[in-house]
Formats: C-alpha cells, sequence, structure tokens
C-alpha cells in the first residue's frame, strides 16, 4: 500500500528532543521525529522550512514519516508568513 504524500511547513522545532511539528498545506498539524528525516540533518531544519511528508499510525496517534525538505533555506521574515500559511 503507497503512502500518499503531503506537504506543509515546519511550525515548530523542539532541539533537545529532536522532535517537531508540521502545519500540513490541508490545514493538520502533525508530529514528526528525527528518524523520519530523509534528506536533512533535524538540526539543518527552520521553522517555515517546507517540506514533504507522508502520515503513519504511531504507538499514540498519527505522525509524519519520510520528510524530504524542498527547499534549502527560509530567508529571514518568512517564518510568520509560513506559519500562518501564506507562503
Amino acid at each position: 500500500m503507497t503512502l500518499a504524500i503531503f506537504k506543509g511547513s515546519i511550525t515548530t522545532l523542539f532541539a533537545a528532543l529532536k522532535t517537531g511539528f508540521i502545519l500540513g498545506d490541508d490545514g493538520n498539524e502533525i508530529f514528526f521525529d528525527r528518524s523520519a528525516l530523509n534528506s536533512v540533518p533535524f538540526e539543518k531544519l527552520r521553522i517555515g522550512q517546507r517540506v514533504s511528508y507522508q502520515v503513519q499510525l504511531g504507538l499514540v496517534g498519527p505522525r509524519a514519516v519520510a520528510i524530504q525538505a524542498f527547499d534549502a533555506e527560509v530567508q529571514p521574515g518568512q517564518a510568520l508568513w509560513a506559519k500562518r500559511g501564506l507562503l
């Protein structure tokens, strides 16, 4: 079974736990951890960064997996716009 691919923006990062949240273009926010990253180390992620991902049911609910960043860097000031879904 093939999982659907979603797109969204990083909204929250917890550096100490290496976890965070993605706000999907569909309006749903979803949890992720570093084990779900395919193309970028956790330390390179930035608030507002655009990503693609799949959703899988984890032990405590849905979580993002197979996360790939598709823009290298977020420009200054874009994080707020991305969080509001305006990018």
